[in-house]
């Protein structure tokens, strides 16, 4: 079940009764403490979350299957009043993936130019889906 507010998102609220909660908890758990060993070890919160997400094929045949935003995230235990798990929007800008479009310009000889990226970077924090689109068929 997630709920979802403009800077948070409720993943999990585990209980004992239900099984899948667990599961989906213990999982949360591994992934939490991979991401704060990460972030021990090298000082970078390097965690995003990618939405939405593009998928086909490339003019040599290859598919793809890539998010075009990634969005800085934080996963969190909260304890408040029973414990939950929480994806918050972490401070910064949500970016285009510069590696999507550095494939697509090496193997469907197109070129981007750092106007492009700009703008994508702006429509990124609008999640207009229409507006996205739009401006992706225009490339």
């Amino acid at each position: 079940m997630i709920k979802h507010s403009k800077k948070e998102i409720t993943l999990s609220k585990p209980t004992l009764e239900n099984e899948t909660s667990m599961v989906i908890s213990k999982k949360l758990t591994d992934l939490y403490r991979n991401i704060k060993g990460i972030e021990e070890e090298t000082g970078i919160h390097d965690f995003y979350l990618g939405f939405p997400f593009l998928s086909g094929t490339l003019s040599d045949g290859t598919f793809f299957q890539a998010p075009l935003f990634p969005y800085p995230v934080r996963l969190e235990k909260n304890n408040v009043n029973a414990q939950k798990w929480v994806l918050k929007l972490d401070e910064g800008d949500p970016q285009i993936n510069r590696t999507l479009f550095l494939a697509i310009k090496k193997l469907n000889n197109r070129s981007f130019t750092e106007d492009f990226f700009e703008q994508a970077a702006n429509l990124a924090g609008q999640y207009d889906y229409d507006e996205w689109l739009s401006f992706l068929k225009q490339y």
